[in-house]
C-alpha cells in the first residue's frame, strides 16, 4: 500500500509543494513486537485495527499501539494452541537448524503422532500468521519451513500464561532429600520409569542452559503400567503437603509435553541415567507460567541454547 503525503518542511513560500510517496505494510494485526521488528528494519506499518507506525518525514510520525486483536483472530489464535496442535508446534520448534529445515506433512505428523488431516490444518494457521514459508521445491508434497520460531513460541508462552493448570493436575509435596538425591532415588526404586517421567520447568532446564539452581524437583508423571503417583511417593517418601512445597508432580492433560528430539533423548538417557528432561521448548514454556526467576531462567534458556539451536546448519 502507498499513502501520499505533502512535505512543505524545505518548501518556501512560492514553491510547488511535494508529494512524497509512502510504501506502507499493512496487516490485519500487529502486536507491539511486530511493530518494534517493522521500526528496526525501516518499515513502516499499519493494521486493520489501528495499531502501526508510519513515518512520514524526519519530523513526523504516527504512531498507535495496544488496539486489541479482533476476537476472530483470537479464536484462530487458540486453535494453534489446542493440545494436538501443540504435539505439532512442539517438533517443529524443538527441531535442530529449526529455520533451515524442510517439513512435508506426512513425516511431520508420524512424528507428531497426529492426524495429516491436523498437520495440514496448522500449517494453514501458522502460514496465515506468517510463522512459515512455503518451500517451493518440494511444494506439491506440503514442504514448508519455520520463518520466525522465537515469535511463535512467544506468542504461546503468552497463552499459556492465560490458561492456569492447563497442561494438567498439579500435586504438591515437602521431601527431606535434594533434587540430586530425588533423582538418584528415582532411578534406584523405579528403574522403569523411562519415558513415563520427565523433568520439568527449572529442573529441566538446569539440563540445558543452567540458570540459577532451583530447591524444588519439579516432573510430569504419566500413570501407566507400574509408574503411578502413588508409587512416585513412596519412591522419594514425599509429604502431601500445600505450604512448605519442594516437589512437585504433575499428571499431563496430554502426553505431548514429554516429547523429546531423538538426539536429545539419546543425550541424556546416557548422561543422566535414563532421568530426562522435557524438551527445552517445553521447559521454556513451563518456566514461563511461573514468573519471577523462572521467567529470568526462560530468557536465559533462549539466548543460550535454542536460538543457537534454532540457527544450527
Amino acid at each position: 500500500m502507498l499513502l501520499q503525503y505533502v512535505d512543505t518542511g524545505e518548501q518556501e513560500q512560492n514553491e510547488s509543494l511535494t508529494i512524497t510517496p509512502v510504501p506502507i505494510l499493512f496487516a490485519p494485526y500487529l502486536n507491539a513486537a511486530t511493530i518494534v521488528r517493522c521500526t528496526e528494519a525501516g518499515v513502516n506499518c499499519v493494521d486493520a485495527v489501528g495499531n502501526g507506525r508510519v513515518v512520514l518525514s524526519t519530523r513526523t510520525y504516527i504512531e498507535r499501539m495496544g488496539q486489541p486483536e479482533p476476537t476472530e483472530r483470537l479464536k484462530a489464535r487458540a486453535s494453534l494452541f489446542t493440545p494436538k496442535a501443540e504435539r505439532v508446534l512442539r517438533v517443529l520448534l524443538n527441531a535442530v537448524g529449526a529455520i533451515h529445515y524442510t517439513w512435508r506433512v506426512q513425516p511431520l505428523a508420524e512424528e507428531a503422532q497426529v492426524s495429516i488431516g491436523q498437520v495440514a490444518r496448522i500449517k494453514d494457521a501458522l502460514h496465515e500468521r506468517g510463522f512459515i514459508a512455503e518451500d517451493s521445491t518440494v511444494r506439491h508434497h506440503g514442504g514448508f519451513h519455520l520463518t520466525h520460531p522465537e515469535e511463535l513460541l512467544k506468542e504461546w508462552a503468552t497463552f499459556v500464561r492465560t490458561k492456569r493448570n492447563r497442561q494438567g493436575v498439579a500435586h504438591t509435596y515437602h521431601a527431606v532429600d535434594s533434587v540430586m538425591e530425588l533423582k538418584r532415588m528415582l532411578n534406584r526404586k523405579i528403574p522403569n520409569h523411562y519415558d513415563k517421567v520427565a523433568l520439568s520447568g527449572l529442573s529441566a532446564a538446569d539440563q540445558y542452559a543452567p540458570y540459577v539452581v532451583s530447591p524444588r524437583f519439579t516432573a510430569y508423571i504419566i500413570e501407566e503400567g507400574e509408574v503411578t503417583l502413588e508409587l512416585m511417593e513412596e519412591a522419594l517418601d514425599l509429604q502431601s503437603v500445600e505450604s512448605g512445597v519442594n516437589v512437585v508432580l504433575t499428571i499431563p492433560h496430554d502426553e505431548g509435553v514429554l516429547y523429546l528430539p531423538k538426539d536429545i533423548r539419546d543425550e541424556f538417557k546416557e548422561s543422566l541415567a535414563g532421568v530426562q528432561p522435557v524438551s527445552p521448548i517445553q521447559a521454556y514454556l513451563d518456566m514461563q507460567s511461573l514468573g519471577g526467576r523462572a521467567e529470568e531462567g526462560a530468557q536465559h534458556l533462549l539466548e543460550e541454547y535454542l536460538r543457537p539451536r534454532w540457527h544450527k546448519s
